[in-house]
């Protein structure tokens, strides 16, 4: 099971970072893992810039650090997963990094109730 950021996600800063994004993000996917640079042309990057401010490199690249160092915990209701997928390219096979987000109540600890993909 993931690691609860908080249960009471509105006096968690880091949550508070992470809100808008998820919060765009969970109304603008699939069921499909999304990769990082997927993640941004659905939701652009005004979401993001909480997360992104002051970082280096492509966005895209922000947003992949960003959620790989989240990945499998708990924000608020959301929990993102990590994916590995294989992809053939020119050179061979390379692995790529591809998220989900779900979406389920933080505070119910039941076991009947699920995380729920949107």
């Amino acid at each position: 099971e993931g690691k609860v950021v908080s249960g009471a996600a509105e006096h968690d800063p880091e949550a508070l970072e992470w809100m808008p994004a998820l919060e765009v993000w969970a109304g603008r996917q699939g069921t499909s893992p999304m990769g990082a640079g997927e993640i941004l042309a659905a939701t652009g990057r005004g979401p993001w810039e909480g997360l992104l401010r002051g970082g280096r490199g492509a966005p895209e690249a922000q947003i992949g650090a960003a959620l790989a160092r989240v990945a499998g915990r708990r924000i608020g209701a959301y929990h993102i997963e990590r994916h590995e997928i294989q992809v053939y390219t020119q050179d061979g096979y390379r692995t790529r990094h591809k998220y989900t987000l779900t979406c389920g109540d933080s505070g119910n600890n039941s076991t009947a109730q699920e995380d729920r993909p949107f």
